[in-house]
């Protein structure tokens, strides 16, 4: 039995429920073929995640050039011009890992584990700096 719903982004999302089914266990009958899908997973997500980001950082940079307070734009302060460079630096470097990430996809199992478990964890730092510094 198949039920389709909504998820909270928006985008379809199904329960499959199975009875009376033969079953075998997925990491005994797949193995690598199925740690290799959860990676690529991972880096779709995170390829996701980083394109969040980035309109985060444009959003941000678009209300500090329309805020205006005590006669001048946000965007001519110097603290938040600042702000947003680190920003945008840290954007970059979560980019820079993506790349990293997707080249070494093709690497040997241990390898391409470590590659994509540090785009994880730069993805989710860039996401954690950026989204607390956003206005």
């Amino acid at each position: 039995m198949v039920e389709s719903r909504r998820a909270l982004d928006d985008g379809l999302v199904c329960d499959l429920l199975l009875e009376d089914a033969p079953a075998e266990r997925l990491a005994e009958a797949a193995g690598e073929p199925l740690e290799r899908a959860l990676d690529h997973a991972v880096l779709l997500a995170c390829a996701e995640a980083l394109g969040l980001i980035e309109a985060v950082l444009w959003m941000t940079r678009d209300y500090l050039q329309l805020r205006v307070q005590y006669g001048a734009p946000l965007a001519r302060q110097q603290a938040l011009q600042h702000r947003m460079a680190d920003m945008l630096v840290s954007l970059e470097q979560a980019r820079s890992l993506l790349h990293f990430g997707i080249e070494r996809f093709d690497a040997e199992a241990a390898d391409r584990w470590r590659a994509v478990s540090m785009v994880k964890v730069g993805v989710a730092e860039a996401a954690r700096f950026v989204g607390e510094n956003a206005v």
